[in-house]
């Protein structure tokens, strides 16, 4: 135990392990539930992590845009899961489970799922949606 009591800035297991999260455009439109990780740009482990991101994609990177290397970010360090909405005038629709390259894929589709992405990102950037005694106000934020 430290003799200096610090308090934390955000609910470490939310952060490390995930939080649910509803993305919901101004229309209502429900574009599925997504688990993010806090990408706090304070932390060591994430800069680790993304110092370790641009080491894989190195040979890539040349190439990439800068958006693609945000959604290899986000896709690999951010989003542990989702929960898509399938096609509802499709009864044989399944939703698609959660990968890395089926996320790079995804939010690279169309204007929608970039805006997608964009969201994600600044939820998952942002240390108010995984503080424990914030966490309520940042969701009735969202609903507003």
């Amino acid at each position: 135990m430290s003799k200096f009591y610090v308090p934390t800035r955000y609910d470490v297991n939310d952060a490390t392990a995930g939080k649910w999260f509803d993305i919901v455009d101004e229309a209502g439109n429900n574009y599925g539930e997504f688990k993010l990780k806090l990408l706090d740009p304070s932390s060591q482990r994430n800069q680790a992590d993304i110092n370790r991101l641009k080491i894989k994609y190195r040979a890539k990177s040349k190439t990439m845009s800068e958006e693609d290397s945000a959604t290899a970010v986000l896709c690999e360090l951010a989003l542990v899961d989702w929960k898509l909405p399938t096609d509802p005038a499709d009864k044989d629709a399944e939703a698609v489970p959660y990968s890395v390259a089926d996320g790079m894929e995804y939010f690279n589709l169309n204007d929608f799922t970039r805006w997608v992405r964009s969201e994600l990102f600044r939820i998952a950037t942002d240390i108010t949606y995984f503080a424990p005694e914030m966490a309520e106000v940042a969701e009735e934020v969202e609903k507003n």
